[in-house]
């Protein structure tokens, strides 16, 4: 098993920050289409936040295991 270089590891902390402060984004985004009742903007803050989430798997997964991600 490879250990993850300096290089990716940098990678992947900026990619985990990202998503992240993307997170608090769609929810913000959520709690404020909720208030106004706003249906399509709720879908749409689901949806971004669920792209999150995944993003967040994918790089966690590719620090769990990088020899996957080669």
């Amino acid at each position: 098993m490879n250990p993850l270089t300096k290089n990716a590891r940098i990678s992947a902390a900026v990619s985990f920050a990202t998503a992240a402060i993307s997170l608090g984004s769609a929810v913000r985004d959520l709690r404020s289409a909720r208030s106004k009742g706003d249906r399509l903007a709720m879908v749409d803050g689901l949806v971004s936040a669920a792209a999150v989430v995944t993003g967040l798997l994918v790089v966690y997964r590719a620090l769990r295991h990088p020899e996957e991600e080669a």
